[in-house]
């Protein structure tokens, strides 16, 4: 009797798609369940705190997307430039594309890391306008109302038991 021991990468399994189908699997229960019960069990933050979790890992994504094309994207951008502006350098492009191949791992740093800075200006704006947004409805909602009536000569307050009574007596006798 022995033990046979056997990699996952064997059976067909890798350690990345594991990893995915995990992350996968968290924001999909998130999302489909812990988002709907919040709502109905009145979390609001809680929702927040989710969606901007499901928003951030989105905006990954979209980077790990947009570096899959970066290389067609800068071969693009360089026959346009050498078939436009640059129509005088059209010899050189042989050692313009050499030139950016022997340099293809610090473009490729460079151009995720500008991708990551431009996805996260966009959260961070999104996410101050959400939150300001926020403080302006909560500032309101503490208030009241939307007009205030302030009696200069008392310097305070108006009455608002006269005021609602009037207005519900115009109701009725205008409805």
């Amino acid at each position: 009797m022995g033990i046979k021991v056997e990699k996952l990468e064997d059976a067909g399994i890798s350690i990345n798609q594991l990893i995915i189908s995990m992350i996968l699997i968290v924001v999909g229960f998130s999302t489909y369940y812990l988002v709907p019960y919040a709502l109905y069990k009145k979390k609001y933050t809680l929702v927040f705190t989710l969606l901007n979790m499901v928003l951030i890992l989105v905006i990954i994504g979209l980077t790990f997307i947009c570096v899959l094309i970066f290389d067609y994207l800068e071969s693009f951008l360089l026959w346009i430039c050498i078939n436009t502006c640059c129509r005088r350098d059209k010899r050189l492009h042989h050692v313009i594309k050499k030139n950016m191949e022997a340099h293809k791992p610090r473009n490729s740093k460079t151009s995720l890391m500008f991708t990551l800075t431009i996805s996260f200006l966009i959260f961070a704006a999104s996410t101050f306008t959400l939150i300001s947004s926020l403080i302006v409805k909560t500032a309101e909602a503490a208030i009241g109302s939307d007009i205030k009536a302030w009696n200069t000569a008392t310097r305070s307050f108006l009455n608002e038991v006269p005021i609602a009574e009037f207005l519900d007596k115009q109701m009725i006798a205008s409805g």
